[in-house]
């Protein structure tokens, strides 16, 4: 249809614009051109890199099912980590906000103490020397592996993360005192599951897309170069999500 004068409404009297007479009707008859096509020119291969476990990297760099106060639960696979600073309390705590609609997810932001760059703290290799490369960029993948409750799985392999390069975070004060707060959807930063004795903040990458209960999930983590070239592939230990 031909649109008429007035606004963009759906409705009478408003939609004039809707309502236009219907246009002349044309007749045609598509034929391919006679352009030849280009050099077929391939994409160069490139072998990846041989996934390797990602305790080869670092000891601690490991998938676990993790439960923030509540408010989420679910996989991720811990990318680094630093020390508390108790002289200003405990910041481990999550703030957790409410979704703003049904069924999406909730908001968690995360104190820690003091003003850094969370990416600071993430693993640089089993050395942790400043000069080796960090552990991000990195896409989170994921694959779900056979097991008792599931003996037949598809093996398909999902991304589960968009490219982590930074960690959302503000700088603030509470209470005289310097603290940083993380943002980021993809991270949480929680007392340390593995060490709960010795005093640490972990910094986890998350899978926030769904699972099933009672399924067991490989991780991949593949590390980016400078280049954003695929650098090194790591699969975490299998993860087995309780059961409702």
């Amino acid at each position: 249809r031909a649109v008429g004068p007035g606004p963009f409404a759906a409705a009478p009297p408003d939609a004039g614009r809707l309502r236009g007479e219907h246009s002349n009707q044309q007749t045609f008859t598509w034929r391919a051109g006679d352009v030849a096509p280009g050099p077929n020119v391939p994409w160069p291969a490139r072998d990846l890199p041989p996934a390797v476990p990602s305790t080869a990297f670092h000891p601690d760099m490991l998938a676990s099912f993790i439960d923030i106060d509540g408010g989420w639960q679910g996989v991720g696979v811990r990318i680094g980590e630093y020390l508390e600073n108790t002289a200003v309390g405990s910041y481990a705590t999550p703030d957790i906000a409410p979704a703003a609609k049904p069924g999406e997810p909730v908001v968690i932001t995360y104190k820690t103490p003091g003003h850094h760059d969370p990416c600071d703290h993430l693993y640089r290799g089993l050395t942790q020397e400043l000069d080796q490369p960090k552990v991000v960029p990195l896409l989170l993948y994921r694959v779900q592996v056979p097991n008792a409750a599931f003996p037949q799985v598809s093996g398909q392999v999902v991304q589960v993360s968009p490219v982590l390069e930074e960690i959302a975070h503000e700088h603030t004060t509470d209470g005289g005192s310097d603290i940083t707060l993380v943002h980021d959807p993809y991270v949480a930063v929680i007392d340390d599951p593995i060490k709960p004795a010795s005093n640490r903040l972990a910094i986890y990458a998350l899978d926030r897309h769904p699972v099933l209960g009672g399924a067991s999930y490989l991780y991949y983590v593949v590390r980016f170069d400078a280049d954003r070239e695929i650098d090194r592939v790591f699969y975490t230990n299998a993860v087995t999500i309780p059961t409702p």
